[in-house]
């Protein structure tokens, strides 16, 4: 837990931040310091954020970093200018051989996620990585090819409906999140999805049944 009144580096009260997430509220005051990323990275006059009030928190958080684009991050309520999120410092200043960051998620409360930066732990995965170009800048939006629901009762899968589809005229974007474990997509689409469900007995409201196994999303 950073403690600003251990740090002789500390520069106090540059702003004040109030921020909402999906998963709740917390309000604080911005500072600056020198911030230490394991052995080999140090950025300076990095801002930060101090918690003053929160309804986000549970013990199992140490603090949160913020990885969207620069426009997503806080602005200075005096100057309307962006704080610089702790990426684009380590960009700026020249910290990395290579200028890039990658998750590895732990499934079902297990232990074990990971964050690396400046390098891609090859153990992590299998195959080769395929890249994707990020379309919209906020958060990481990527381009949805398409997305079916399929049933899988006989010889061979049955397409079930077809939400997305870019060359139908109906393009989408997916946008992977390292800071929630909940799915969202428009309203439009879970309509959608509702009616399709709701054809084969099943309530998107309510826990899937059986059959619901036998559906499969891609």
């Amino acid at each position: 837990m950073f403690d600003p009144y251990m740090s002789d580096t500390f520069i106090d009260g540059i702003d004040t931040c109030s921020i909402t997430f999906g998963s709740g509220k917390l309000e604080g005051v911005f500072g600056k310091d020198k911030v230490q990323i394991g052995d080999g990275v140090s950025i300076d006059d990095q801002s930060l954020g101090l918690t003053t009030s929160q309804k986000v928190f549970d013990d199992s958080f140490d603090c949160i970093i913020g990885l969207a684009y620069p426009k997503m991050a806080a602005k200075f309520k005096q100057s309307g200018e962006r704080h610089v999120p702790v990426f684009d410092s380590v960009i700026e200043q020249g910290l990395l051989a290579s200028n890039v960051f990658a998750f590895s998620m732990a499934m079902r409360g297990e232990l074990g996620s990971e964050l690396t930066i400046g390098w891609i732990d090859e153990t992590k995965y299998t195959g080769e990585i395929v890249w994707h170009d990020v379309v919209l800048q906020n958060f990481w939006s990527l381009a949805l090819d398409k997305v079916t629901l399929s049933f899988s009762g006989g010889d061979k899968d049955e397409i079930l409906m077809t939400i997305c589809d870019k060359d139908g005229g109906k393009a989408c974007l997916v946008t992977p999140d390292s800071g929630t474990s909940s799915m969202t997509f428009p309203s439009w689409a879970f309509h959608e999805l509702e009616g399709a469900l709701s054809a084969t007995g099943a309530n998107p409201k309510m826990p899937c049944p059986p059959s619901f196994e036998l559906l499969t999303l891609t």
